[in-house]
């Protein structure tokens, strides 16, 4: 589990952050446009990938007619989100994407890795299974291997995910082997990213085209946030063969999700003259352009999105004696997300 999860971060800061050389001049327009797009489209992302985990073949763990069956393992996968959207807002900060191919990004969107560590027991009494998932990621991981990352500014990660559900499996046959199962779940996902911004002279300029607002080169810090927390209304259909265990299902969610971003670095505003101009004075303009909490030290715009959720997936199991080798895709149908996953667990 340990190397899973370096591997998950360092596939994180590899596809998120990398520093360019220079700071170019951006507006206040472009800054509000930009990350608007962000958390829009993270309003789809964050639900769906917090759905990452306890997509078992099985529609049902318990053992027929009756008795109890667990499983416990971990899955590893990821979902995509929009590439513009981030690879904009990480723009506005000197903050890029290291890949050469854009274009194949834009059509499949950019991949978010995770796992999940899964527990599920059934079979007490009633055909009913409960599942729980959990995965979590110390900033002081990251100390460990980021000395390997020396062209890239510093970089800070946390994330946790907690997940649960339970299945009620009203169909289970044995001369043609099916199982349908009905279930309700929740998942909690939270996390960040902190980068320090490349030193240059960052600014962005009023709509007037004259003033400007510019981050103290001295070491400033983007952080980059989300959180989310929906509830998942689900079926499957699993076909429980010996060596072999093909499943379909789909998802109905409703999330509340919050995400955006923190700069922390002393601010100035500048004139024509590149005389200063007093902060207060322009805070109710800087505020129309999302920005909030503006002070000496920093800025930010974090936003809260609701939204509905619908998700396919599907897949298969190889069952080996009591190891089950899960191999899942997934489908957002309103956001165009794709997600996979594979799985490793023991299962009686």
């Amino acid at each position: 589990m340990k190397n899973t999860v370096k591997t998950m971060l360092i596939c994180m800061v590899i596809l998120l952050l990398a520093a360019n050389p220079a700071f170019s001049e951006n507006t206040l327009e472009t800054l509000k446009t930009n990350v608007d797009g962000f958390i829009d489209d993270f309003a789809y992302s964050l639900p769906f990938y917090s759905t990452l985990g306890l997509n078992w073949s099985d529609a049902y763990v318990g053992k027929m007619p009756s008795g109890i069956g667990f499983g416990a393992g971990i899955a590893a996968g990821f979902t995509t989100m929009d590439f513009s959207s981030v690879y904009n807002l990480l723009n506005m900060f000197n903050l890029d994407i290291p890949v050469e191919n854009t274009a194949s990004f834009q059509n499949t969107g950019l991949p978010f890795p995770g796992y999940a560590a899964e527990f599920r027991i059934g079979g007490i009494g009633i055909p009913m299974d409960f599942g729980i998932k959990y995965s979590y990621i110390s900033p002081s991981l990251f100390d460990s291997f980021t000395g390997n990352f020396s062209n890239t500014p510093s970089f800070s990660l946390n994330h946790m995910l907690i997940g649960a559900d339970i299945r009620f499996t009203p169909v289970m046959m044995k001369v043609f082997p099916l199982n349908i199962s009905f279930g309700f779940g929740f998942n909690y996902l939270t996390g960040g990213i902190k980068a320090t911004i490349p030193s240059g002279d960052a600014s962005f300029t009023f709509s007037d085209g004259i003033r400007q607002l510019t981050l103290n080169p001295a070491d400033p810090q983007l952080g980059i946030e989300w959180k989310t927390f929906n509830v998942e209304l689900k079926t499957q259909v699993s076909f429980p063969l010996k060596f072999f265990t093909p499943y379909t299902g789909i998802g109905l969610s409703y999330a509340q999700s919050e995400a955006g971003y923190r700069v922390s670095s002393g601010l100035s505003v500048t004139d024509s003259y590149g005389s200063p101009v007093s902060l207060n004075s322009v805070e109710d303009t800087l505020k129309s352009f999302g920005l909030t909490g503006v002070s000496e030290t920093g800025f930010e715009t974090i936003k809260k999105e609701n939204s509905f959720n619908m998700r396919v997936f599907g897949g298969f199991s190889f069952n080996l004696a009591f190891i089950r080798l899960d191999l899942t895709g997934m489908y957002n149908i309103l956001g165009g997300n794709l997600g996979a996953s594979l799985g490793l667990r023991f299962q009686m």
